[in-house]
């Protein structure tokens, strides 16, 4: 824009709604099929936590709250389990 000899630019940013997204080469914003926290962390190799958070009756928190979440790898909860297995283990004998 120019006004009295001055030269002004300016961007118009637009964002999508929750539970859309921009797709490139696409105009507006592309619904996105939301999971559920569980859902999510189980597929993407987490499934010994989903069961750890069940057992101990966190599954309502996780669905009902807005946060961030660092799940284990199924792999690191084994590792985990087994290092306490044998923690216990070596203080019981």
């Amino acid at each position: 824009i120019r006004n009295n000899g001055i030269r002004k630019s300016f961007v118009v940013k637009y964002q999508c709604c929750h539970g859309f997204r921009r797709v490139k080469g696409k105009p507006g914003c592309t619904e996105v099929n939301l999971k559920s926290m569980i859902d999510t962390v189980a597929d993407i190799g987490a499934k010994d936590f989903v069961q750890l958070v069940k057992s101990s009756g966190l599954e309502e928190k996780l669905s009902s709250s807005n946060l961030t979440l660092f799940a284990p790898s199924d792999n690191a909860v084994r590792d985990f389990t087994d290092s306490l297995q044998e923690a216990v283990s070596r203080l019981l004998s």
